[in-house]
């Protein structure tokens, strides 16, 4: 059997499609490159959410206590920077501070911290109760005040007790001593209003100094109005019982009446004439 070679022009028919195959790639090679055109949105499918961004730290160095009892006076390197509670984040400059927290009734809190740039600094302070605070007001009168016969001020006061049993008392050159006993307990705050009373002398004086009032019933014309209308109300009771007494006959204007009186058994009569 024999083998049929192909040769000639048949042989190398494939070799003419190679420049279309080249062209073919070329074409898919440039149509991979160039963008693709945003498809328009159809009606189904629901919108992408936003995408949710963290924001970032604050940026500002602060510092907060932790602790510290209301009313309490805070500075830093020698200056006030407020009294407590302080908003939860208190602007500070970067770098080594001192901290001071006093209160009237507390042990005072002092404290070295750094600040650092941009980040916030809790400091937790433990302030100790140590006395009681009494508050004392007299009103519009001023005295003196003194603590187990120990003057401490004059009124209106605040004054600081050790727990215990102090005797207060309240003295001025025109009132009555007033005193009272009190039971101090660290940490607490008492107030009291005191009702000072002047003294005998000074009541005297006082009320001597006032001017008299005359009373409605010491003039004239209140007596007045007051006999007129007695004299009206006698009148108007006695009037009336004189004229139902009148007889009869008194009242028709006879110049003679004969009043009949029947007595049992037998009948009597009496003449009356009038002139």
């Amino acid at each position: 059997m024999r083998r049929r070679t192909l040769r000639g022009p048949r042989g190398t028919r494939w070799l003419s499609y190679l420049p279309l195959l080249a062209v073919l790639w070329a074409a898919a090679a440039f149509a991979q490159g160039r963008p693709r055109a945003a498809s328009a949105p159809g009606p189904a499918g629901p919108a992408a959410a936003p995408e949710v961004t963290a924001e970032p730290p604050p940026t500002e160095t602060a510092f907060t206590l932790l602790g510290a009892p209301p009313g309490a006076e805070v500075s830093i390197d020698g200056r006030t920077v407020g009294t407590t509670p302080l908003p939860p984040r208190s602007p500070v400059s970067p770098g080594p501070h001192q901290l001071r927290v006093t209160r009237r009734g507390y042990s005072t809190y002092d404290q070295a911290f750094t600040a650092y740039k941009g980040r916030l600094v809790a400091l937790e302070l433990t302030m100790i109760p140590t006395h009681m605070l009494l508050r004392l007001r007299t009103g519009e009168v001023t005295a003196q005040v003194f603590v187990s016969d120990e003057l401490r001020g004059e009124t209106p006061i605040e004054l600081t007790l050790l727990p215990g049993l102090h005797q207060v008392t309240v003295r001025g050159p025109n009132i009555q001593d007033e005193s009272f006993t009190v039971t101090a307990v660290a940490g607490e705050q008492v107030e009291r209003d005191i009702v000072v009373k002047l003294k005998p002398e000074e009541r005297r004086k006082e009320q001597a100094a006032r001017p008299k009032e005359r009373r409605f019933y010491t003039r004239w014309w209140v007596w007045t109005l007051a006999s007129i209308g007695a004299v009206g109300i006698a009148t108007a009771i006695i009037v009336p019982t004189v004229l139902a007494q009148r007889s009869s006959c008194e009242k028709l204007g006879g110049e003679v009446c004969f009043p009949v009186e029947l007595a049992a058994p037998a009948l009597t009569s009496s003449l009356v004439v009038r002139f």
